[in-house]
């Protein structure tokens, strides 16, 4: 569902953008710095999952006999 009233606003937020400087270039650079949002989030799940993944790791180590 996020993801489709992203692109909703996407398309809506660059027009905008559009209609008031009447050029495309801070429309694209409002959509990279969107997308560098979420690189930015996807890396901190990735980090988070992956430490609690060793974690998980070694607790099993320690467990067994």
């Amino acid at each position: 569902m996020a993801t489709i009233i992203g692109m909703a606003l996407g398309g809506w937020m660059s027009g905008w953008i559009y209609d008031v400087t009447g050029d495309y270039q801070l429309a694209f650079i409002n959509g990279i710095a969107w997308n560098g949002l979420n690189i930015g989030i996807m890396v901190l799940i990735l980090m988070n999952a992956r430490r609690g993944a060793g974690r998980q790791a070694g607790a099993g180590a320690r467990l067994a006999p």
